[in-house]
């Protein structure tokens, strides 16, 4: 059976699916962002990509499906490890119910609402900055943080921003808070926080910050291998489902 070639973004795109898909066909390369996949892509003919979501709007998502390049359903391959199901069988003692740790999720997300928006917004503008990355990093302090304290950040921020020098302040922080807004509105189930929370930030300092405070004593890495294979019942047939016109 002759070799798919599937390029990725990163290493961990690239390390959990090979795990998921080991007994496959399919390579998976990483290469190192969006325009390396597109580039490697376009230069072999042959060969596939998958795309993290990140802000891509749902209509760009669908249009990709059954295309050379497709972009996930979630905003990132961490999203597809958060399967309360298998979590809470890893570690019932951490929660009373796979609804409790849900909802916890789900509350946690919706206090990342400023940063997705501002991330969002940045991410507009970034096209045309190359020489600093100014944008906001998720949990530089464990969440909720004060909405004031983000917004002198963003101010700093956007001084390196050319286009934005006539932007009104009072009207672009009108616009971040209906967005953080509407967001939190929205973060009503996993399945939609999945799409829009960045599931690398919700594993590492959410989830596995909360199992530490509760005694588990083994490192990130472990606690995503385990993940990783506990949730390939659940996770592997969402992206069979994506890549299946690639075989």
């Amino acid at each position: 059976m002759s070799k798919i070639i599937i390029y990725v973004e990163g290493k961990e795109d690239a390390r959990i699916l090979k795990e998921w898909f080991s007994e496959d066909s399919l390579i998976f390369r990483q290469v190192g962002g969006k325009s390396a996949v597109i580039n490697n892509v376009k230069a072999n003919k042959r060969a596939w990509g998958i795309l993290d979501r990140d802000f891509a709007p749902s209509p760009q998502v669908k249009n990709s499906k059954g295309k050379d390049i497709v972009i996930l359903d979630y905003y990132c391959i961490e999203n597809y490890l958060i399967v309360p199901e298998a979590i809470n069988i890893l570690y019932p003692d951490a929660f009373r119910s796979v609804n409790e740790l849900e909802n916890w999720v789900i509350e946690k997300a919706k206090e990342l609402v400023y940063y997705i928006a501002i991330n969002k917004e940045y991410n507009r503008l970034w096209n045309k900055i190359e020489e600093k990355d100014c944008r906001l990093k998720y949990f530089e302090n464990i969440p909720p943080i004060d909405r004031k304290e983000i917004l002198s950040k963003v101010q700093e921020c956007m001084s390196i921003f050319p286009q934005t020098d006539s932007v009104n302040w009072e009207r672009f922080v009108n616009k971040l808070d209906r967005r953080a807004n509407k967001l939190k509105s929205i973060l009503t189930n996993l399945e939609i926080v999945n799409k829009y929370v960045n599931g690398k930030i919700l594993l590492e300092k959410v989830i596995y910050e909360k199992f530490k405070e509760d005694g588990y004593k083994g490192k990130y890495k472990d606690f995503l291998d385990i993940l990783i294979l506990e949730t390939e019942d659940y996770a592997k047939p969402k992206i069979e489902q994506l890549i299946k016109h690639f075989r």
